[in-house]
């Protein structure tokens, strides 16, 4: 999830910068032309379009002098609004929490196909061999619309769409993401508050070494193939990618930190691309943590 706030009191025009950014953010939306909910595992064929948005107008409202009352009536919607209304059968009427953060409507429990069933009993099984895990103390589900391999939400090890569809993962890899998850509901990590606190004063630029920096725009690279981003839309998504401007409690990256260097013991020997992917994830979490520290000290 990303923004860009582009109304701003203090200065008539709007920097080119958060203009790229927008159209950045616009690009990637994607319609998808389906009469049926299914995942990319399925082949089902999606049709993707990736479009511009050249111009934006906003018109304010006229200022509004009637009182409260005559905004009230004349903003009233035309039908009779039921005050307790049925929730939709067959629609659970709680969506998941993820560690205590609010409810996010796009994440939903889906059902394993056949293809994800195999995948997910060949890697367990190779698990217990290796690590001597038994699995059967865990429940593993499986959810839409998260932008990471797998996470854990009240002590349930929840599979991301990436988990299944990433070409890049191997087998030792998805053991590896598994096992990191693990550790964190055998740690009880799961209970860790993310209360997202704001950073005071200017956002934070992150100081990134190159060999981070190369991770980052390798990774910009494969999501961003096929599309039609300029390179200043890139560089702009970059700019975004690296700038801070709200955090997590300490805890939460000490936790996160502590189960990486744990993963990394016990699975030494993953692919190239994840073993990129969770050497920018063990920097980031430590700068972080940096940042979190000093931010609570003010």
């Amino acid at each position: 999830m990303k923004g860009v706030f582009l109304l701003d009191n203090s200065v008539k025009d709007i920097s080119s910068e958060k203009i790229e950014l927008a159209r950045s953010l616009v690009s990637m939306v994607a319609i998808q032309k389906m009469n049926t909910v299914s995942t990319r595992g399925e082949d089902a064929g999606w049709d993707i379009d990736y479009g511009w948005l050249d111009e934006v107008v906003i018109i304010p409202d006229p200022d509004w002098d009637a009182g409260n009352d005559q905004w009230l009536e004349d903003t009233r919607p035309g039908e009779v609004v039921d005050p307790d209304p049925e929730p939709d059968q067959g629609q659970p009427e709680e969506d998941l929490v993820d560690n205590g953060q609010e409810n996010n409507p796009d994440e939903n429990i889906l059902p394993l196909t056949e293809l994800e069933k195999q995948m997910v009993n060949r890697v367990l099984l190779e698990l217990e061999k290796l690590k001597n895990v038994n699995v059967q103390n865990y429940q593993i589900q499986k959810i839409t619309f998260c932008h990471v391999p797998a996470k854990t939400m009240n002590g349930i090890l929840l599979l991301c769409e990436m988990f299944f569809q990433s070409a890049q993962l191997q087998d030792i890899d998805r053991m590896a993401i598994i096992w990191h998850e693990i550790h964190h509901i055998d740690k009880k990590h799961y209970s860790t508050s993310l209360e997202s606190h704001q950073v005071i004063g200017d956002p934070i630029i992150l100081n990134v070494p190159p060999e981070i920096e190369q991770i980052i725009r390798d990774r910009m690279a494969q999501e961003f193939e096929g599309t039609n981003m300029t390179p200043a839309t890139i560089e702009a998504w970059y700019q975004q990618s690296i700038t801070v401007t709200h955090f997590n409690s300490p805890e939460y990256y000490e936790n996160e930190i502590e189960t990486h260097r744990n993963e990394r013991e016990n699975f030494p020997n993953v692919s190239e691309f994840y073993e990129n992917e969770r050497t920018y994830l063990e920097w980031y979490y430590e700068e972080m943590l940096r940042i979190a520290n000093e931010q609570l000290k003010k």
